[in-house]
């Protein structure tokens, strides 16, 4: 898998994506690269098949994801294909990107991180995810743009 290659230890013993460095610059706020990748759309589409407990295209979004990491999917027995296994395939395939945190959001999963950095304990990374904070305000210039927009809860428009 050439995402590897994206992976560096240089400045530390910790692994750091590399995954979208800027081009003929060597500041990463150079590299704000938009990407949406038919990968996306496949597990996109296995995320909503699953919802609808729609086995049949689960596995038909997830075989080309499957079949280009060189997983056999067929393997996989049905009882086993749940969203839990599509949120999986979205954590390895979006790793780098900062989606991980939007998915657990939109599922009302837990976050769970390892003991990977020693300086956050592990009761830090717990969200309460009715906390209003977790969603963002709409900008000031989006609410004066259109009238009918309405203010995620608990922001007041100043």
């Amino acid at each position: 898998d050439v995402r590897s290659q994206m992976v560096s230890t240089a400045s530390s013993s910790k692994p750091y994506c590399l995954k979208y460095p800027a081009q003929g610059s060597k500041s990463y706020e150079d590299a704000n690269i938009p990407v949406f990748r038919l990968s996306e759309l496949y597990l996109n589409a296995a995320e909503a098949a699953i919802k609808r407990n729609d086995i049949p295209n689960t596995r038909k979004y997830l075989k080309p994801i499957y079949a280009r990491t060189g997983k056999d999917l067929d393997a996989v027995a049905d009882e086993d294909i749940n969203l839990d296994l599509v949120l999986e395939q979205r954590r390895i395939e979006f790793w780098g990107e900062g989606q991980r945190f939007f998915d657990l959001l939109r599922n009302n999963k837990k976050v769970i991180r390892e003991d990977y950095l020693s300086e956050v304990p592990n009761e830090a990374v717990e969200f309460d995810w009715s906390y209003y904070k977790i969603v963002l305000p709409v900008p000031n210039h989006e609410m004066e743009y259109n009238e009918n927009m309405v203010q995620n809860p608990e922001y007041e428009l100043h």
